[in-house]
């Protein structure tokens, strides 16, 4: 009767323990998912933010800011330069240098005429037409 006894206490044994290794090893599976499902939202998050800096016109704008070293009150001031000229796109100051002819700022901005020049200077690398090499060859 031990015997049988032993066998029985045995083989319940084993049966909870098949029982509680397949439920830990169900848990595991769960969290295994639910981990892959948080990493893979992360990925698909940092792409799409990517994207939006890299393909955007703000990103482009950002991007060139940063290009050039741009400190905030510079790029505040693009900005406001550009929305006084009221063009489509905040980067389109990057590319036209008569936007920041003096005489064609806007009264708002005037003020900062000196500023607004120096960002001319240092973005179109304007040097002054005084005695410049190419002068003159034609």
């Amino acid at each position: 009767m031990t015997l049988n006894f032993s066998f029985q206490a045995l083989a319940l044994l084993a049966a909870r323990s098949t029982s509680d290794s397949s439920q830990a090893l169900v848990w595991i599976l769960v969290a295994g998912v639910g981990i892959a499902v948080v990493v893979g939202g992360l990925v698909l998050a940092n792409r799409a933010a990517h994207k939006r800096r890299t393909s955007s016109h703000a990103g482009l704008f950002a991007g060139l800011c940063q290009h050039h070293k741009l400190d905030r009150s510079s790029r505040n001031l693009l900005k406001s330069l550009g929305q006084a000229h009221r063009v489509r796109y905040a980067a389109r100051v990057f590319l036209d240098p008569s936007l920041y002819e003096p005489k064609q700022l806007p009264p708002a901005l005037r003020a900062r005429k000196d500023e607004i020049l120096a960002l001319r200077q240092q973005l179109f690398l304007m040097a002054e037409a005084k005695d410049t090499p190419l002068q003159g060859h034609a």
